[in-house]
């Protein structure tokens, strides 16, 4: 349903909050940068890496931080929060606690796939879905079983995408805040604003720092949280009827990682091994870019927004074979880019 003049008042408490968690990423990002070279915990380049020098990884702390602040605000001041969302960003604090001991020690493949399983499983047995159950003809274990998999899939696909600067803060930003906007035309649940909005300032605030040319990285411990966080908000959009807007927003992340893991699996290379066959690093060793990549991906997801909002409603299929059109040819456009020698 749409935003009423009402719900706008109701939602006035939020801004305050945001601001703060913006304010706490900016400044913790900062902290954090300081710290992490003082400790001289750096990510050092090498044959795969698609950085020249050392920097800090894990500023992703910066986020959960000003994310678990933002919740005790939330909380202390009895701010609309929809069902299950405090249990969702205290989940998503403790798979960046996990992927932060990956980040620092390491963690077997199999080891962080365990973790992984274990918080979204217990997660999706402790939160309701909307009742507008898309895939109604089938079992509700089945159901869950899908969006487990989805789930845990997205959440590695982020971090297999965040390999050049800034791409992983801007794709976050640009799904939760396209989510936002999407509500106000009633085209996403008006009740995943707050939730997004969270979400966005703190992302917001490490991309200052994130932006080409970067200061530190995200890590994992930024990466698979947020894809945990934007996945559960795609998924709530997914099910409370709005499926094309899910399937489109974060359309060019999904086609990327899975185009790029299926033709590894398909060439038996190991895919929890770094590499650049992503369609993004093709075009960074082709001569493009970070800046000029993440510029060119804000232009095409800002028409897969438009797609959604003119044409989701009335002509969903439509909608859907229009983004894969404009996706596909912006992957085509990735891979074909060539040095000027």
């Amino acid at each position: 349903m749409p935003l009423d003049s009402l719900q706008l008042v109701t939602l006035s408490p939020i801004i305050l909050p945001i601001l703060l968690t913006f304010a706490v990423a900016l400044l913790g990002t900062g902290l954090i940068h300081k710290l992490f070279f003082w400790m001289k915990f750096l990510d050092y380049p090498n044959e795969r890496s698609s950085h020249t020098i050392p920097k800090p990884s894990g500023g992703g702390i910066a986020i959960l931080v000003a994310i678990g602040i933002s919740l005790i605000i939330f909380e202390l001041d009895k701010v609309f929060l929809p069902p299950g969302t405090k249990l969702i960003f205290i989940m998503a604090i403790i798979i960046g606690a996990i992927s932060l001991l990956d980040d620092i020690k390491g963690l077997s493949p199999l080891s962080r796939l365990f973790f992984q399983i274990l918080c979204i499983s217990f997660t999706i047995v402790n939160i309701e879905l909307p009742n507008s159950i898309t895939l109604k003809p089938l079992p509700e274990w089945v159901q869950l079983f899908f969006v487990g998999m989805f789930w845990l899939w997205f959440m590695n696909l982020y971090n297999f995408m965040d390999g050049i600067d800034a791409i992983t803060s801007v794709e976050t930003s640009f799904i939760c805040l396209s989510i936002i906007f999407l509500s106000f035309i009633s085209l996403s649940p008006p009740s995943l604003i707050a939730p997004a909005a969270i979400i966005t300032a703190a992302s917001s605030g490490f991309l200052v720092w994130n932006w080409p040319p970067s200061k530190l990285f995200l890590g994992d411990a930024g990466s698979v949280p947020l894809g945990f966080l934007v996945g559960w908000l795609l998924i709530e959009v997914f099910f409370s009827g709005y499926w094309v807007v899910a399937m489109i927003l974060p359309g060019y992340y999904l086609a990327d990682a899975t185009l790029t893991l299926m033709n590894r699996l398909w060439q038996g290379k190991n895919i929890w091994r770094s590499h650049q066959e992503h369609f993004y690093q093709r075009a960074f060793l082709g001569g493009l870019s970070h800046s000029a990549i993440v510029m060119r991906l804000i232009f095409v997801n800002l028409l897969l927004l438009s797609i959604s909002a003119m044409l989701a409603r009335e002509y969903p299929i439509l909608a859907l074979l229009a983004a894969i059109v404009l996706i596909g040819l912006f992957l085509f456009f990735l891979a074909s880019q060539k040095k000027v020698i």
